[in-house]
């Protein structure tokens, strides 16, 4: 009972001088390129007189894939920046913060902390992918019998090029 007793002082002990102050800070490109990385850095601070460990949460628009960082240990007072990768898709976007899930050195106790930021991204299409929409746009004005245009290539405008040959769907 002893035993019980002592253990169960301890783990409350714990709880109650478990106080996590994280700050983050988050920088990415706002322009972007779908399909492509795109590397987002954060930037830790741990303000606290203890060791934590940090998980890194981001909440992302459905389709986006992140290669998120592994747990990182902050001493106190210590500062990390981690970089890790973002692969977007095509529109514009409101992204908020990442969470940060603090956990004290056991990994007994955690507070989720979110990142005081909201960015507002752009993500633009591949050459790739706009090629493979006229490619099938055209199919399907084939199948209808409707007229067709056949696309070689595609480039960025430059001065002096006929705007009739511009593809307009790719602007």
């Amino acid at each position: 009972a002893l035993l019980a007793f002592s253990l169960i002082t301890y783990l409350i002990y714990l709880r109650l001088e478990f106080n996590p102050k994280v700050e983050g800070e988050r920088w990415i490109n706002t322009k972007l390129r779908e399909g492509f990385k795109a590397i987002s850095k954060l930037k830790l601070r741990n303000l606290t007189d203890k060791k934590v460990k940090v998980k890194v949460i981001e909440n992302l628009p459905q389709g986006f894939k992140v290669e998120l960082p592994p747990t990182v240990i902050l001493n106190e007072g210590e500062e990390k920046t981690l970089e890790y990768s973002i692969i977007p898709v095509r529109g514009t976007y409101k992204i908020r913060g990442p969470t940060l899930r603090v956990m004290d050195a056991r990994e007994l106790y955690y507070s989720d902390i979110t990142v005081d930021s909201e960015i507002e991204l752009e993500v633009y299409p591949s050459i790739d992918a706009i090629k493979e929409e006229v490619r099938v746009d055209s199919a399907k004005r084939a199948l209808l019998g409707l007229q067709t245009t056949e696309v070689e290539s595609l480039r960025e405008y430059q001065p002096g090029d006929d705007i009739k040959h511009i593809e307009w769907k790719a602007t």
